[in-house]
């Protein structure tokens, strides 16, 4: 085991510290295994939010106007035991940007 790891440390240069792949319940020495989000425009504004799962994890919508002030869309969201999880938009105008928050 390295002793010169830090919060910061990306064990398999996957783009996401091996810090936040433990809070995501990824693997951080396995590049496949990484956290991913995605969204999908429906018809009639409505937007389908999803992302990768982990067991025994949370997860929360979020959104923001300006990257700094986040407003909560979702309350903490259990993950089942299914790979992924979805979250609908309604009357989406394209004018904010998302983020799904993860707990351990």
């Amino acid at each position: 085991v390295a002793t010169n790891r830090t919060m910061a440390t990306d064990t398999d240069q996957d783009g996401m510290s091996d810090y936040a792949e433990f809070i995501a319940g990824t693997n951080p020495t396995n590049a496949e295994s990484r956290f991913s989000i995605g969204g999908t425009i429906q018809s009639n504004r409505l937007v389908q939010i999803q992302w990768t799962v982990a067991a025994n994890r949370q997860y929360r919508v979020s959104a923001s106007k300006d990257l700094k002030t986040w407003t909560p869309l979702s309350g903490w969201l259990q993950a089942s035991n299914s790979q992924t999880m979805s979250y609908f938009l309604t009357n989406w105008t394209g004018s904010q940007f998302y983020r799904v928050r993860v707990l351990p």
